[in-house]
């Protein structure tokens, strides 16, 4: 795939943005900053912590954590990079990726029968080294010397493929590490990247990116486990090895201090109201934009709108049509289609447009309902209710396959089969719980899915847009003292693009 190089995004330059004016930054107490994982859309990541910056709120964050793509974000601004440097040093790791010639298929089979992985990631690690050092940092910094140099934790949430368990890389737990090899690792997509070996020379294993297994770590800063401070350490609190393990005591106690952030999409929509009705409570702007994503987004929305309409129609059609089999049903359970042909030829409770929903491949006479009935029946003279429901209920499937196949995605390369299947599965193991509602930003990325790696500057105008705007919401909505989970009903955005 081609690379094309993206500009960053200036504030001044994107329309839509709910004003800040009016938020009191003395409400909020921000210590830890959690970042979900994605892709492409993460570069929604620059425009909330563009309001979070104005408002003078991150001066006071000194932990950062993330998964995914989620955890290069955290990374950056772990590193000191603000919202212009982030969404500058993201563009670059995208466009890196788009034009590393390792992802050649002559590479294919060898690295995968090598390293189990098509792409070592050599390019990132020499890439984010010359990063780490325009920073003033030495290319080999590991996690506890960014610690002790800057008063920064990052915490890099990670798979340990043997034994399958999330681990956490952090100051504390892995101080050596260095910072390059740790973000290479948590991008580790399976398949896509190589998993990277880590241990003392005896014992090593292999890590990956933890996102199948857990897509937003909101909790990782709460307990005592990733505390730095002296009364939290190790020996004063570890009892037995399985306190190390027991989530409920190591992570036990909520942090109010933390602020997560995660993205979700069209197809998540449903799992997500309360972010949706939090952006339509403040007016914020979704318009989706005219470009290539934005007019497909479009045109699968208006399409859904349509298949809900035909599928009211249907039901109701439906719902008619079985109400006069009713009155000429007999006692076992069949009906004449003789009587039924004429009911329907004759009651006119079904109008031409119903019956070219239910039939459209027969007419309106007679002897074509006659005709279509004995389609549907295993004899001539009768049918039964058990072959009105068969039909209804194929009628019913045909459209519903034509709903889900808005959702579909065609691969037309392995590496982009790898990440649809991989976004496909992450998005099964979003794991955002209501009771963190009080601490999360969501952001809707609508038409820019984790698998879209090439898309629009006007689409990245739109994420920053998303970005900057739930996170006002957020801080409209929320303040230090009082949150509440608000029931909300069933909304959708088709109507709102």
């Amino acid at each position: 795939m081609k690379a094309r190089q993206r500009r960053p995004i200036e504030e001044k330059a994107v329309a839509g943005l709910l004003p800040i004016a009016n938020i009191n930054a003395q409400n909020f107490d921000i210590h830890n900053l959690v970042f979900a994982g994605g892709c492409a859309e993460s570069s929604s990541y620059a425009g909330a912590i563009s309001v979070l910056e104005k408002l003078g709120l991150m001066p006071k964050v000194k932990r950062f954590a993330g998964v995914g793509t989620g955890a290069i974000v955290a990374t950056f601004l772990a590193l000191g990079l603000d919202s212009n440097e982030l969404q500058k040093a993201f563009n670059e790791h995208l466009d890196n990726m788009l034009a590393d010639d390792e992802f050649g298929y002559e590479n294919l089979l060898e690295n995968l029968k090598q390293n189990y992985g098509w792409n070592t990631g050599t390019k990132f690690l020499e890439w984010f080294a010359q990063l780490l050092e325009s920073k003033g940092f030495d290319s080999e910094l590991s996690l506890l010397q960014l610690y002790e140099k800057t008063g920064n934790e990052l915490c890099l949430v990670v798979i340990n493929v043997d034994p399958l368990a999330l681990e956490y890389y952090h100051p504390k737990i892995t101080p050596h590490l260095t910072i390059k090899r740790a973000v290479f690792q948590a991008l580790s997509i399976p398949g896509i990247f190589a998993p990277t070996k880590y241990g003392d020379t005896e014992e090593t294993s292999l890590h990956l990116n933890a996102s199948l297994m857990c897509t937003y770590p909101i909790e990782c800063f709460d307990g005592w486990l990733l505390s730095m401070a002296d009364e939290d350490c190790f020996l004063n609190k570890l009892e037995c090895p399985n306190d190390f393990f027991s989530t409920e005591k190591s992570l036990g106690t909520k942090n109010k201090r933390t602020l997560g952030f995660f993205r979700f999409d069209k197809n998540q929509e449903n799992t997500c109201q309360t972010f949706i009705k939090r952006l339509i409570d403040v007016n914020a702007n979704i318009k989706i934009p005219n470009t290539t994503l934005g007019q497909k987004y479009k045109q699968h929305c208006q399409t859904r709108i349509t298949l809900n309409n035909k599928f009211s129609l249907l039901r109701k059609t439906c719902t008619a049509f079985l109400s006069m089999a009713d009155g000429i049903e007999d006692e076992q359970g069949t009906i004449p289609i003789d009587s039924l042909a004429q009911k329907l030829f004759t009651d006119k409770s079904l109008s031409k447009t119903d019956c070219q929903h239910l039939f459209p491949q027969f007419g309106r006479s007679l002897s074509d309902l006659k005709a279509f009935l004995s389609s549907i029946s295993n004899t001539d003279t009768t049918l039964t209710r058990r072959c009105l429901n068969l039909f209804f209920q194929t009628k019913t499937l045909e459209l519903l396959d034509r709903y889900s196949d808005l959702l579909k995605t065609t691969p037309n390369n392995l590496q982009t089969y790898f990440t649809t299947v991989y976004d496909a599965l992450q998005n099964t193991a979003m794991n955002f719980s209501q009771s963190d509602y009080d601490r999360s930003v969501g952001i809707f990325t609508a038409h820019v899915y984790s698998r879209h790696l090439d898309f629009d500057d006007d689409d990245q105008s739109f994420l920053y847009r998303q970005g900057w705007n739930a996170t006002v919401a957020y801080l409209r909505q929320t303040n230090k003292n009082t949150a509440q989970v608000q029931t909300v009903s069933v909304v959708s955005t088709d109507c709102l693009n």
